[in-house]
């Protein structure tokens, strides 16, 4: 049987779809010409000994361009195009290697990734103890490390080690988090046990209460791991709890204090979603 023959393209739509075709290629040649700038500037570094990643210049950069932006790019998509151009251009001076508390789709990864862009290497920890005793070890360039939780106050742990440590703190960064209530039926009747990590089962301490009042909260350490099959119900409908959290990645040498990296905010999608409320990361 013969396949249905493709519909005509408007004159229209392919005149601009060739102009889209072109300023592709135009931005790519462009693009190419920044990363061969970016490696000459990674050898004076090199011959210097100045370190490769400055937040506070590429702050400055991100700030400069969304104060002259003329539109109709949203000034809000500004900031991570230019992370990502960023990051791949300073992973041809020399790869970054970033630690933080893993595994593969936590919270401190998110934030790691919109503060440094994706081009990194992902050096995923078990614990909190491990990101500085890594990134000390110079078995990491930076750490990730959460500091603050709108719910639950200071990370305790993460402000003792920062006592002690011979890291600097180089910048901080925010974001929204949420926390998803997983269960096979769509239905929150006849839930005895909810299995958590403790830091979660403390931020949704008030909705628990409300809605599960009489479940056991049993923590878990390996809650973080992702479930087979992806994070919400099958209609898409899970019950949600959104956070507010902040980031301050550290370094393992001496380095000049870095601006704030911008908020990264989640909107609600599902009315079921909680109030937000605010968490914090740090080295």
């Amino acid at each position: 049987m013969a396949e249905p023959a493709a519909p005509d393209i408007q004159p229209e739509l392919l005149a601009l779809r060739q102009q889209i075709d072109a300023l592709d290629r135009d931005l790519l040649e462009m693009l190419n010409r920044r990363a061969g700038l970016a490696l000459a500037v990674g050898e004076l570094k090199k011959k210097e000994g100045s370190v490769v990643f400055r937040p506070e210049r590429e702050a400055q950069v991100i700030d400069g361009l969304k104060s002259t932006n003329p539109g109709p790019l949203g000034t809000d998509s500004v900031a991570p195009i230019w992370r990502e151009i960023m990051s791949a251009c300073r992973a041809l001076e020399t790869p970054t290697r970033v630690a933080y508390l893993g595994p593969a789709g936590t919270f401190s990864e998110e934030a790691a990734l919109g503060f440094f862009g994706s081009s990194i290497v992902r050096v995923l920890c078990a614990s909190i103890d491990e990101v500085f005793a890594m990134t000390a070890a110079g078995a990491a360039d930076f750490g990730v490390v959460p500091v603050e939780n709108s719910n639950e106050g200071v990370v305790a742990r993460s402000l003792d080690i920062l006592l002690t440590t011979p890291l600097f703190i180089i910048g901080e960064t925010s974001l929204f988090v949420r926390q998803n209530l997983l269960r096979k039926e769509n239905a929150l009747e006849g839930i005895e046990v909810v299995c958590a990590h403790p830091q979660a089962l403390a931020q949704c301490h008030g909705w628990l209460s409300n809605h599960l009042p009489h479940a056991e909260r049993r923590p878990a350490q390996q809650c973080r791991r992702r479930a087979p099959g992806g994070l919400e119900s099958e209609d898409g409908s899970d019950r949600q709890h959104a956070c507010r959290q902040r980031i301050r990645p550290a370094r393992g040498r001496p380095g000049d204090p870095g601006r704030s990296a911008q908020p990264h905010p989640f909107r609600d999608r599902h009315r079921s979603a909680p109030p937000p409320v605010a968490q914090s990361f740090g080295p």
